[in-house]
């Protein structure tokens, strides 16, 4: 699938004054559809995702929120720990896909991170609770506090709200955000397991959940 394809080595050259020359609506715009394509696909056939470049896909009552990583991204497979990513863009949509043609994006976030051996930390996943407002997006570790890191996003536009730690000194410390589905949401908490002490927490952004 689209979303999968690769420039060979010897191809690189004749090819990157191409992808230079594009515009970064345009590099958006083809990262959108070959996601939302191979998204499809996959849906259609009733297979998991982990042989595509599409890493997540999520659907929360008529919103989606879909990531991954596309063509001009670098190669997941060279990542000491591709597999595990969730990859380089997540997008959030108000409305389902029909067969005849995909919603426009509400909006699309670019996560950043390193590559090959210099590739974490890195996201693991992410959690929407479009009722109180935020996309929680997991990190393996956060490179000041060793411990996991999550970002809460507004679910409105994409962008980064505030960063949520685990509630010490109760807690103890815990260890890295090491699972491929580390966080859940609801009713207004960001619930995190980490791989190391086995832990498993809740955090209330807001400070008013029940």
């Amino acid at each position: 699938m689209s979303v999968n394809r690769r420039t060979p080595r010897n191809g690189l050259s004749s090819h990157r004054s191409t992808r230079e020359r594009r515009t970064q609506a345009e590099r958006r715009s083809e990262t959108r559809r070959a996601l939302l394509d191979a998204a499809l696909e996959q849906l259609e056939a009733g297979i998991g995702f982990d042989s595509l470049s599409l890493r997540r896909v999520e659907v929360y009552g008529d919103s989606m929120y879909v990531s991954g990583f596309s063509a001009a991204d670098p190669d997941p497979d060279r990542d000491w720990d591709g597999w595990k990513s969730l990859g380089r863009h997540l997008l959030k949509f108000d409305s389902l896909p029909t067969r005849s043609e995909w919603p426009r994006p509400a909006w699309e976030r670019d996560l950043s991170f390193g590559r090959g051996p210099s590739q974490m930390p890195y996201p693991t996943s992410f959690a929407a609770d479009p009722g109180a407002g935020f996309v929680a997006v997991g990190w393996l570790f956060g490179s000041r506090t060793g411990q996991g890191r999550i970002d809460l996003l507004s679910d409105a536009d994409g962008t980064t709200e505030k960063l949520l730690s685990p509630p010490v000194p109760s807690l103890g410390k815990v260890g890295w955000l090491d699972l491929e589905q580390s966080l859940e949401a609801g009713r207004g908490w960001v619930w995190a397991e980490d791989d190391w002490q086995s832990k498993i927490y809740g955090i209330c952004p807001s400070g008013r959940c029940s």
